[in-house]
């Protein structure tokens, strides 16, 4: 389903709970296409059984034994629910005894919903049951791979949408576009070990992570995922998005990873994160003793900055001694002044790997150009063993790769194929330069008086400086001889008129002289 019917959809949608507060609606909307979702999982193991043991079957959950996530008793069932809100039950109750039946059957569905939510929203019935019927036709019209990506567009319609009416929320870092999420997690290539995202908002990263492991291998042994947000409104939607795809995340309470880590034993094998760009008054979110940790990477950073570079040093503080990441950063702040110290330190413990330019306001209005920043903390020659695929890696040490779309309108699937191409590419042997990409050692970056990591810092080469100093004077010899040969003309143009103008006058003097005889 393309974006803009996922938009008519959420517009609808909006429209059948006109005058319903959007923190009631998202939370409202996403649970029932989790319930509707779960009795379509359902229906298709039920099918299983009564095809395997018969209808006599089909309710006896014994029989679900190899999936026990996907019975639902009769409580949560969706046509269970319908026919009895036709025998004028309390639609509202019935959906708080559905939810409250998942939670004690199914790990994922805990702390979704809070008790009682539908009949403490005072959601007429009549408009609840529309609601139902919508979310009913919208589902029934996908199978379920679409569906599971149609959920990632509404969820982040959905975070925008809050985001925009409630003004403490600063209006980005909700939900990673689908595209941008896509990019960050095959940019890490997680394949194995603790993978994790410190301000995860709706778990799209973490559920992106999962679908690029689950392609590379048939199992998630030795896999585990980790999340944390301080939104608790983000945290339900988490939940409600792992339950739907069907992952296993840890995902740690509503606090702030700054203040209250909540995996601070743990070392990360992969980090993939989109976090607050430019948080503002971020150490108000907590910069207490329990939170130092990240400290070490760059010492302390002053409360009047904003969050990007105590973000940075979070991730680089939980990486594990081979760890990968992948983030985004604001272009600004590869080339401030007021930023060279963290930049000084990135580049001379040579953790930065590549960085991406991508193209203007391509992911936040607020944010004019943004860049994807992959940190490695180990860019020796190596092989890596993967089932049965082998990899050998070239060193990269002191060099990084810049690749840059910053030209381009937005971020489409095909520029991510052209990205992740190149940057696989250049780890492996042979590896050749082209108009999008450069390579840049690191010992240019450390005689940069300021430890640019702007490309165009560096764009100029020795020899090519020559070329531009003999093209300049070329271009100065033309110029001259141009504006000599202006004067030349415009010299001749000053005659010219000069001798019409004479013309001129000895007509009019002849004329003069006829009219006067």
């Amino acid at each position: 389903m393309s974006h803009q019917r996922v938009e008519e959809r959420f517009k609808k949608l909006r429209r059948l709970m006109e005058g319903v507060p959007i923190h009631t609606f998202d939370v409202i909307v996403n649970s029932l296409f989790l319930l509707k979702h779960l009795n379509s999982e359902f229906a298709r193991e039920r099918q299983k059984v009564i095809e395997e043991y018969g209808e006599i079957f089909a309710d006896d959950k014994d029989f679900y034994s190899d999936n026990a996530q996907c019975f639902l008793e009769k409580e949560a069932r969706w046509s269970e629910i319908i026919n009895l809100s036709l025998l004028n039950e309390n639609l509202a109750f019935l959906l708080d005894q559905a939810f409250h039946t998942l939670e004690r059957n199914n790990k994922h569905v805990k702390g979704v919903l809070k008790a009682d939510y539908f009949t403490n929203s005072n959601f007429e019935t009549k408009n609840l049951k529309a609601v139902m019927e919508e979310i009913s036709k919208t589902y029934e019209e996908m199978e379920k791979s679409e569906f599971l990506v149609f959920f990632q567009d509404f969820l982040n319609l959905c975070a925008k949408a809050r985001s925009e009416s409630e003004s403490r929320l600063e209006k980005n870092k909700l939900h990673t576009p689908i595209v941008i999420a896509k990019l960050l997690v095959a940019l890490a290539d997680p394949y194995e070990g603790n993978i994790y995202d410190p301000c995860c908002g709706t778990a799209g990263l973490l559920v992106e992570a999962t679908k690029h492991v689950r392609k590379k291998k048939s199992t998630l042994d030795n896999v585990f995922f980790y999340g944390q947000e301080l939104s608790e409104e983000m945290n339900q939607f988490a939940r409600i998005n792992q339950a739907i795809n069907g992952c296993e995340f840890k995902l740690g309470d509503s606090v702030s990873t700054f203040s209250h880590d909540c995996w601070k034993d743990k070392q990360m094998d992969c980090i993939i994160t989109n976090f607050p760009i430019n948080q503002k008054k971020w150490k108000n979110y907590g910069d207490s003793g329990e939170g130092v940790g990240w400290q070490k990477i760059f010492g302390v950073i002053s409360e009047e900055r904003d969050g990007n570079w105590a973000w940075v040093a979070h991730i680089i503080d939980k990486l594990s001694e081979e760890g990968i990441a992948t983030f985004l950063l604001p272009e600004k702040e590869l080339d401030n002044l007021d930023a060279k110290r963290f930049r000084k330190e990135l580049v001379e413990k040579d953790w930065i790997e590549a960085i991406i330019l991508l193209p203007k306001r391509s992911i936040y209005e607020d944010v004019s150009y943004i860049a994807i920043v992959v940190i490695n903390k180990d860019k020796q020659e190596k092989v890596l063993l993967r089932g049965n695929e082998r990899i050998t890696y070239r060193s990269r040490e002191e060099q990084i790769l810049y690749i840059d779309f910053s030209n381009e309108k937005n971020v489409t699937d095909e520029i991510v194929e052209q990205i992740i191409n190149i940057f696989n590419s250049w780890r492996k042997e042979g590896f050749i330069e082209n108009e999008f990409c450069q390579i840049i050692d690191c010992e240019r970056i450390k005689k940069h008086t300021s430890y640019s990591l702007s490309p165009v810092a560096y764009s100029v080469t020795e020899g090519d400086s020559i070329k531009n100093l003999q093209q300049i004077e070329w271009l100065k010899n033309e110029s001259k001889k141009i504006e000599k040969r202006l004067i030349q003309l415009f010299e001749c143009e000053k005659r010219w008129e000069e001798k019409f103008k004479e013309l001129v006058e000895e007509k009019e003097k002849e004329l003069t002289e006829v009219s006067v005889t």
